[in-house]
């Protein structure tokens, strides 16, 4: 126990001893000197003693110092060694985080620089998009301008004679139209297209390039009917659609008016006889075509879609024909450009242009399927 004292317990325990030893020398009386000394040394010796044991202790006190420090030390190296497993823990988790974060501040730095740009961008595509519309419109101009021109050129071409500015000026030549007893054949081109712009009809030349015969607003300017014109715009011909008939027939009156027909035209149903594709029988008969055959004047036989026809009399002698136009100088001509001949004697010029215009109605597709809503009027008109 006496080890476990501390040093200042021990000095008051050195000191009670020196009272004890004085009290007992004054009791006593007079001591010697030798017994002072030996007090004095003990003393030195307590105090000796109690030096040593601080020293011993402040040895103690930097010992454990050094351990606790060590320790600490120890501690805070565990602590580094934990945060760094928790780290490695954490990427091998989600070893992407970083990355992704990384990468997501750069994404955001871009989008903040494109912004601007993008803005730029659309305002550009805007532009670029009214500039494209803009072309375009040229473009549709500039073709309609070129297809005008090339449909003059190749007016010119076919009919150097005839006048393509249009039809408010009447020719300076007038044509008679050649009657039955002409002793030449008149040998017509046909165009299947109206001198005015953005209209359907026909327009029919002579051999020297002279207008002959018009039909303006085909189809499109009265309903039921077609005139047949000539030159001056005169009517020469009208061809009505006939109501309330069992198959596609046709009335062609003289003029523009609609009493007593000249002429009654019948496509043929025949299926035996598909070569044959129309009849004509006087204006003034009103039999079946298709059972009296003696009651026909003119038939109509061979492929209107491949302009190869032929017009035989009721004697069987041919009266005119459907051709196709001859390629000059290159230029091949298709189908809306063919040639109608007509032989002397055996009918009249404006009945056969009348029979043309009657084959287009009867065998070409948007008129068939045009045939059961409405009626359609022709005008075929010479130019003289």
């Amino acid at each position: 126990m006496a080890s476990m004292a501390t040093p200042k317990q021990i000095w008051e325990q050195q000191q009670s001893q020196m009272q004890r030893v004085k009290n007992s020398g004054v009791i006593v009386g007079n001591e010697t000197p030798m017994k002072d000394d030996k007090e004095e040394e003990m003393a030195k010796s307590a105090l000796a003693l109690f030096r040593a044991k601080e020293e011993e202790i402040e040895r103690k006190k930097v010992e454990v110092r050094d351990k606790v420090e060590t320790y600490m030390g120890r501690v805070e190296e565990a602590t580094r060694r934990l945060a760094d497993i928790r780290e490695e823990l954490d990427a091998l988790i989600d070893p992407m985080r970083k990355d992704i974060a990384f990468l997501r501040k750069k994404i955001d730095t871009v989008n903040r620089e494109l912004k601007p740009l993008g803005q730029s961008c659309q305002k550009k595509e805007r532009e670029y998009k009214e500039a494209l519309e803009a072309l375009n419109d040229k473009n549709k101009e500039k073709t309609q301008l070129v297809s005008k021109l090339m449909e003059l050129l190749r007016m010119t071409r076919v009919y150097p004679n005839a006048s393509f500015t249009g039809i408010s000026e009447r020719p300076p030549k007038l044509l008679p139209v050649p009657e039955s007893d002409a002793t030449e054949e008149a040998n017509l081109t046909v165009w299947k297209k109206s001198l005015l712009f953005n209209c359907s009809g026909f327009t029919v030349f002579d051999s020297k390039g002279n207008l002959v015969f018009r039909v303006d607003n085909y189809m499109d300017g009265h309903k039921g009917e077609i005139l047949l014109m000539d030159a001056t715009g005169n009517p020469l011909l009208t061809i009505r659609r006939k109501k309330m008939s069992l198959g596609d027939s046709w009335l062609v009156y003289e003029g523009e008016s609609f009493v007593n027909p000249c002429l009654r035209v019948r496509k043929s149903m025949n299926i035996l006889n598909k070569n044959c594709l129309a009849y004509v029988i006087p204006g003034n008969n009103n039999t079946n075509t298709n059972t009296n055959r003696n009651n026909i004047v003119y038939e109509i036989k061979g492929s209107y879609s491949q302009r190869s026809c032929s017009v035989y009399d009721d004697n069987k002698r041919l009266a005119a024909e459907i051709k196709k136009k001859e390629a000059v100088k290159g230029v091949a001509y298709g189908t809306d450009i063919f040639r109608l001949i007509v032989q002397p004697g055996h009918i009249r010029t404006d009945f056969a242009m009348a029979l043309v215009i009657l084959l287009d109605q009867m065998h070409t597709r948007k008129h068939r399927d045009k045939a059961h809503l409405d009626h359609s009027t022709a005008v075929l008109c010479p130019y003289g």
